[in-house]
């Protein structure tokens, strides 16, 4: 665990961990309006870039070109990472919450589409396989 936690801190700041959380609410937010669910995660990333793009230029002296350079870098790694995190987190609490259930989980997927149970999916990988051996 503490090798998790050493990884963790170097790649990305404690203080922006908080981020993640919040991108995960802004996404269920998102997911609940008329914005297409496809663009959700390209507004969760422009977000955490220009959070962490705060953070990082409020910190960090950027009195030359080479440190100017590199505050803008961290900005969008972090930004990547937390974004990354927060929509990964997300789907993988909405799959484990949906896998009991049977249900498709909504968040980020087609909302024009009918909904498809495990046995359904499972019956179309099924017949898949079978159209494929003839």
């Amino acid at each position: 665990m503490g090798d998790f936690l050493e990884f963790e801190n170097h790649y990305i700041s404690g203080e922006l961990l908080v981020l993640v959380p919040m991108l995960y609410i802004l996404g269920k937010y998102l997911d609940q309006t008329k914005i297409n669910n496809n663009h959700i995660p390209m507004i969760l990333l422009s977000v955490s870039v220009f959070l962490t793009g705060i953070y990082t230029f409020a910190t960090c002296e950027t009195g030359s070109f080479q440190a100017f350079l590199m505050a803008i870098f961290m900005s969008a790694a972090h930004g990547v990472l937390l974004a990354g995190g927060s929509v990964f987190g997300g789907v993988v609490f909405q799959s484990v919450k949906a896998n009991g259930s049977g249900k498709q989980f909504a968040m980020f997927s087609n909302p024009d589409a009918e909904p498809v149970t495990q046995k359904q999916a499972q019956n179309d990988g099924t017949t898949a396989k079978k159209a494929q051996n003839k």
